[in-house]
């Protein structure tokens, strides 16, 4: 019985022959491990599938989530500065609005167009094509709150659901549209 079918059998709620493994999240201790850092890594889609393969063999994981601690990427590449330099995961370092009123100015073709971006998103399909049949891969997000809160910032954006609703509500249709783009 493979990884992933031990996984899908827990997910659905039946009794697998043993529990199913898994470092939840654990991206960053990937890179860490690997001796590298997402600064040298996160243009080479190769070189990021590498770091979560070496994961799976040493681990030997039933079920892993590919791209682990990648997920601030797509709201960097909307304009929001990052700090990535060691095997830390990335952490933003600000937000890409201010205010609401700057909505207009989030592009999603901005992030799906990334050479970065296609990158990370054709690093899953190595690691898919490689492990695809012995674990189950699940991508990494935020979902639309966070993210909403990762653009415009998490105290605006609880003062917008209250003043400004129908422009948040804009925005985490926008988040929505984002994260199944590059899902």
């Amino acid at each position: 019985m493979t990884g992933k079918e031990i996984a899908l059998m827990a997910l659905a709620g039946e009794k697998p022959p043993r529990p199913a493994v898994t470092a939840i999240g654990g991206g960053a201790w990937y890179v860490h491990d690997a001796g590298t850092s997402f600064a040298r890594i996160k243009n080479d889609p190769q070189a990021l599938a590498e770091v979560y393969l070496k994961a799976y063999d040493k681990i030997g994981h039933d079920l892993m989530w590919t791209g682990a601690s990648l997920i601030n990427y797509p709201i960097h590449l909307l304009g929001c500065p990052i700090t990535d330099q060691g095997s830390d995961a990335p952490m933003l370092e600000g937000v890409v609005i201010d205010n609401l009123a700057k909505l207009d100015s989030l592009d999603l073709d901005k992030v799906l167009e990334d050479p970065m971006m296609q990158g990370i998103i054709k690093s899953h399909h190595l690691v898919a094509e490689a492990i695809g049949d012995e674990a189950l891969l699940l991508a990494t997000t935020w979902g639309p709150f966070t993210t909403a809160g990762r653009i415009l910032g998490m105290e605006e954006m609880m003062m917008a659901m209250l003043e400004e609703p129908e422009e948040m509500q804009q925005l985490l249709k926008f988040c929505n549209e984002l994260i199944w783009a590059y899902l």
